[in-house]
Parts: structure tokens; C-alpha cells; sequence
């Protein structure tokens, strides 16, 4: 997945937007696909057997910095890769129930839905539109900034409370 978004990444800082949406949806379709565990053969790990959660959300924090970089599609709207990054982990059997990493991988994709609003973002790529440039402050596109942080939102408390429940720590 990390090759994906790297190739991404490389795509986008050679303006090539169609090619870099490509790379990017690619790793975004391997989520679900992720097995639960995996044998860490190395020394330090004594050959132990792995679980993939706490991996992922290192990953979607990696691909929402990716994410931000990426220009809106003009039918699909601003952040649908990121959206479909969202429906993956949704789809990702081990965290189908509230799961600690999932919850914190969901914070990840709220701050960069949070960064989204900005009229200005804190970093890209020369030559690249991005949808602070594209969308601005116009008001269609923050009222959809802000209808999908109401949800995730509501989504964090959920996986929140039921986690307190579990007495899972976070």
C-alpha cells in the first residue's frame, strides 16, 4: 500500500493528477483485503505473530497527508478518495466492531477533513491545484466539509462510548 502512495505522491509532484488518483485508489482498494495478522520475521520481533490494526492507522495517517495534496475530481467531488478510504476501513473485518486504532485512524481523517476548510493549506505541491485553490471558500464546498466531519464526528463518539463500555483503552 505504501508503494501505491508513494507512486502517488510521485505522480502528483510530476502534475500527473489522473495517474496519481490511480495509484492512490489502488492502495485505498487493498484495505479490506489486509490480512488480520502477519509473522514479523525478524530477530527483534522473535518471529511473532502481528496484528495489522495499529500498521493501518499508521498507514491512513500517512495517506490522508497524501490525500490533502490530491485535487477534487470534477464529477466525483473534493475528497472522494478520501471518502472511499473511509467506506475501506468501514469494510475492514477486524475493526467492524469499535476498535481502538479505528477510532484513531478516524481522528486522522477528521484533521484532514479539518484542513480541507481552510482557505489556505499548510503545504503542497508546485504546480499542483489543490482544492484549497480549486474550491476556496465557496459555500457548497464547506457546507460538504462540514456535513462529512457532523458524521465522522458522530461516528468517534459512537466508537467512543462503545469502547468505554468494552473498557477497551483508546
Amino acid at each position: 500500500m505504501y508503494l501505491f502512495s508513494n507512486l502517488g505522491t510521485i505522480a502528483l509532484s510530476n502534475q500527473m493528477t489522473t495517474q496519481a488518483e490511480a495509484f492512490l485508489k489502488a492502495a485505498v482498494s487493498l484495505i479490506p483485503k489486509l490480512p488480520t495478522t502477519f509473522t514479523a520475521a525478524s530477530v527483534q520481533y522473535n518471529n511473532a505473530i502481528q496484528s495489522t490494526s495499529m500498521l493501518l492507522r499508521e498507514y491512513v495517517e500517512h495517506m490522508c497527508s497524501v490525500l490533502l495534496l490530491l485535487p477534487g475530481h470534477p464529477e466525483h467531488g473534493p475528497f472522494y478518495v478520501l471518502l472511499e478510504m473511509l467506506d475501506a476501513l468501514n469494510n475492514y473485518p477486524p475493526w467492524t466492531n469499535a476498535n481502538p486504532e479505528k477510532i484513531r485512524a478516524w481522528l486522522s481523517i477528521f484533521k484532514i477533513l479539518c484542513t480541507q476548510s481552510q482557505a489556505q493549506f499548510p503545504y503542497k505541491i508546485v504546480g499542483v491545484t489543490s482544492n484549497d485553490q480549486l474550491f476556496g471558500q465557496n459555500p457548497k464546498y464547506i457546507k460538504t466539509v462540514r456535513r462529512q466531519l457532523n458524521k465522522l464526528a458522530k461516528d468517534i463518539s459512537s466508537g467512543l462510548e462503545t469502547l468505554a463500555k468494552s473498557e477497551k483503552k483508546l
